[in-house]
């Protein structure tokens, strides 16, 4: 927004209703799972608590990400959006 650059994805529907005015909101939410686990390590004790420790170790060893996983770090919030952009920008693919 300093640059007075502005993006608008179309690719699907919550790409077109969302609007972020504060890109940092992005950032974090992308840093929540495009992360160093030596840096930046997760609540390990937190995430045995919500029975999400296998996944976050998935996702640190195979780069795997459950959507259980993603609700948790994002709390909620946004998360389709979220996973549009990510799938948009190619920082994402679903695996099955």
């Amino acid at each position: 927004h300093e640059l007075g650059v502005l993006l608008f994805f179309s690719k699907s529907e919550q790409l077109k209703l969302v609007v972020i005015s504060k890109p940092e909101w992005l950032l974090n939410a992308l840093g929540m799972v495009i992360r160093d686990k030596d840096i930046h390590p997760l609540d390990e004790a937190g995430l045995a608590q919500v029975q999400l420790a296998d996944d976050a170790k998935l996702l640190f060893e195979k780069g795997l990400v459950s959507r259980d996983l993603l609700e948790y770090l994002w709390n909620g919030d946004n998360v389709t959006y979220l996973l549009d952009l990510m799938r948009h920008l190619l920082l994402l693919i679903d695996w099955n």
